[in-house]
């Protein structure tokens, strides 16, 4: 078995946005944030065989000590307290040596990312040219996949090829205005008509 993990931990308290005082002397003002990010790593391959796992773990947990701070840090840029968030993701597959050239792996994936672009109170999209979409309060994204990687070990190259498909689950009040949400403020919370997403992505890596 060969097996490796990893494991980090990010604390952040810098004020992000600066205030002029003099056109030579600048002020950082604000709140403080209090944000800890953790993220874990762990794969195991059973070298016999080529069957390997592997997968990682963040969470983003924002202290909430500041209502209305907007510090700019893991997503925490708009007004309102940020809700603390998770990702996570497996994969699990065969990589073997099949055809001579180089190891080929195949695997399959599946992940889910919890309240990356939510609010306690609801999170405002109002970016010019789009709909905007107000109170956004939970949201909820799942992924899965299928891909391969073939290496050429003569030339240091591998190839690769990977098809994803994602779904959103966005809930949102309309608290703050009008919005495609409900159209009216502070409504029951409901369920955008999200589109789910197809992503085919191929390439190559040349080691030199």
């Amino acid at each position: 078995m060969r097996i490796a993990g990893a494991l980090g931990v990010e604390r952040v308290r810098d004020v992000f946005t600066p205030g002029v005082i003099s056109p030579s002397d600048v002020a950082f003002t604000g709140p403080r944030p209090d944000i800890t990010a953790w993220g874990i790593a762990l794969s195991a391959m059973h070298v016999p065989t080529g069957l390997f796992v592997q997968g990682h773990y963040n969470g983003v947990d924002f202290g909430n000590e500041a209502p209305g701070l907007a510090s700019g840090y893991w997503g925490q840029s708009a007004a309102g307290v940020k809700k603390d968030t998770a990702h996570w993701l497996i994969q699990a597959g065969i990589s073997r040596n099949w055809f001579g050239y180089g190891n080929t792996s195949v695997y399959g994936e599946y992940g889910v990312a919890t309240d990356w672009g939510a609010n306690v109170g609801g999170r405002n999209y109002t970016t010019a040219g789009f709909t905007a979409v107000q109170g956004v309060t939970d949201t909820d994204l799942r992924v899965w996949g299928l891909g391969m990687a073939q290496n050429f070990d003569a030339a240091a190259t591998a190839v690769y090829l990977g098809y994803r498909h994602m779904e959103a689950d966005i809930t949102c009040t309309g608290a703050g205005g009008p919005g495609v949400c409900t159209g009216a403020p502070g409504a029951t919370p409901t369920k955008l008509d999200t589109k789910d997403i197809d992503v085919i992505v191929m390439g190559a890596r040349v080691l030199f």
